[in-house]
């Protein structure tokens, strides 16, 4: 286990937030297309690639945030590999879960980032840049996606009011949040805009992009 002082950002978080990788129950927008064995496989390969991204960035501490089952081989095969700390998502919905990561995160941080893993685009410099935001003084910082939610958002301080009355999943995330933080008073940055891997069409463009072929188990 490597000591903080190895990071770029000690004091910070990176939570990735993630379910177990249960057949049938991942990526079912893209299974409509692809079918649930190649979804599967490419839930699996992008979580993988999220979480050796954030861990070997070493930017700061990482946290593996799951909802579901932590003691599955595919998820406890990542955690040993890339050394992040395992996490049990509390709450309902996901706003609710990813404001009570967040304020559990921040009991021992001064910062933290929120991601998920369906963003193959979000490189180390995507998150650094982020983190740098952070410690620059920027209270919130947000990364919109092209299909309006976004890949990411972190801030120094957890208000439940970001995430409450959001239409998690639909295209109007990204207004809503920004509207939730104007009304808190919140001064907030926007980064680069990314795209997830949501749809038969964000595959294809992976595929087309990245030159990745998924191996179905």
């Amino acid at each position: 286990m490597s000591s903080v002082s190895e990071f770029r950002f000690p004091d910070a978080c990176i939570v990735i937030m993630a379910r177990s990788p249960e057949y049938g129950q991942v990526k079912t927008r893209l299974a409509a297309g692809i079918g649930d064995d190649a979804a599967l496989a490419v839930y699996r390969q992008l979580l993988e690639i999220t979480l050796h991204t954030a861990a070997d960035s070493r930017l700061a501490p990482v946290e593996l945030h799951i909802d579901g089952d932590l003691t599955h081989p595919f998820v406890q095969a990542l955690v040993i590999t890339t050394g992040v700390n395992l996490v049990a998502q509390q709450g309902g919905d996901l706003g609710e879960r990813m404001y009570l990561a967040l304020r559990q995160v921040l009991d021992h941080h001064n910062s933290a980032l929120i991601i998920g893993s369906d963003c193959p685009a979000m490189g180390t410099a995507y998150l650094e840049n982020a983190l740098q935001r952070l410690a620059n003084g920027t209270e919130v910082v947000i990364g919109p996606s092209e299909d309006g939610g976004y890949v990411l958002i972190g801030g120094k301080r957890a208000d439940e009011r970001w995430f409450h009355a959001i239409d998690w999943g639909s295209d109007s995330v990204m207004q809503q949040t920004r509207t939730a933080l104007q009304n808190a008073g919140m001064h907030y940055t926007e980064l680069d805009m990314l795209w997830d891997v949501d749809y038969p069409e964000d595959y294809k463009r992976w595929q087309d992009v990245c030159q990745v072929t998924v191996n179905q188990p």
